[in-house]
């Protein structure tokens, strides 16, 4: 996918080793989409794009074999289809309107696993049932507080823990007005809340491995 500029901003002005840093909307960094707005709606429809590409390709050779078993198809679509829609969701500052679109995906997937049509009207709950799956959107939850617990034991020195622990508004930051777009600290702040953990208590939880998988492992539901 090409860089993609943006019409109205200006060249960047500021040089490494003399030369110029463009300005662009966004840039493919470690196989994830960085957008300027701090979206995520192109990185999904990426990840979409080529979760079902690879999908598509494996549907006649294995997905529709009736030999085959259903946990056997589930396993072999968790290790490919969603290995590559969830890539990096661990830190994906998704809305909820972001997540409906991943189980969307996920459950296009499915039912033409089954050969099902929109009018055999069968719930999306039943054939996750049938397969023993989780949605996705409830797997990029459960993989962002995994993530979360690791961050919490890294060391206070370690760059990723230096951005977490930063606080804007200590430095005098202000966000723009209107509504602030959603950022992965929020988005982590109320899961830890779903799963009644008191966010300032976190990393002392965290700490210990065993309860952290204890405290994050609730129904799915919660999460």
């Amino acid at each position: 996918m090409p860089i993609e500029k943006t019409a109205s901003v200006p060249l960047s002005t500021f040089v490494i080793n003399g030369q110029a840093v463009d300005v662009v909307r966004q840039f493919i960094y470690l196989g994830s989409i960085i957008s300027s707005s701090g979206t995520l709606d192109a990185e999904i429809s990426t990840r979409s794009t080529k979760a079902s590409s690879v999908f598509g390709r494996l549907l006649g050779a294995v997905f529709h074999k009736p030999k085959i078993s259903r946990h056997t198809k589930a396993r072999i679509y968790n290790a490919i289809a969603l290995i590559i829609m969830l890539h990096s969701s661990e830190t994906w500052p998704i809305t909820q309107t972001q997540l409906r679109r991943v189980d969307v995906v996920q459950a296009r997937h499915l039912r033409r696993v089954e050969s099902f049509k929109g009018y055999d009207k069968i719930r999306n709950t039943e054939i996750l049932k049938t397969f023993k799956l989780a949605n996705l959107s409830t797997q990029v939850k459960a993989h962002s507080l995994k993530w979360y617990g690791h961050l919490l034991r890294l060391p206070l020195s370690t760059p990723a823990r230096i951005i977490s622990d930063f606080n804007p508004s200590e430095k005098g930051w202000k966000r723009p007005r209107g509504r602030p777009s959603t950022r992965w600290a929020n988005v982590i702040k109320q899961r830890l809340l779903n799963c009644n953990i008191n966010p300032n208590e976190a990393p002392s939880l965290a700490l210990d491995r065993a309860t952290w998988r204890r405290l994050t492992a609730l129904p799915t539901s919660s999460l």
